[in-house]
């Protein structure tokens, strides 16, 4: 009988498990970092802080792409990454 007992929370665990982790393969219904309309994408502090015509750029970390005014069609990962791009 006692095999038994230490199986039962083994097993109550992986149904847990299954049924409250959502899957990498289910549809994601939300964007948690959305583009503003010129399609920049930013997440970090200071991250595209001086954009001005510049589209389509996505930077995460701090202070990636800080410095950028007119720069388009950029992706900078890491703090301080393409800082000065223009």
């Amino acid at each position: 009988m006692k095999p038994f007992v230490r199986f039962i929370p083994v097993v109550a665990g992986l149904v847990m498990l299954m049924t409250i982790t959502p899957s990498w393969g289910q549809g994601q219904t939300y964007n948690p970092t959305a583009s503003e309309n010129d399609g920049n994408t930013a997440g970090g502090s200071d991250t595209l802080l001086q954009v001005q015509t510049g589209s389509d750029n996505t930077a995460f970390g701090r202070a990636a792409l800080s410095n950028t005014l007119n720069a388009s069609n950029n992706t900078a990962l890491g703090a301080d990454a393409l800082e000065g791009s223009t």
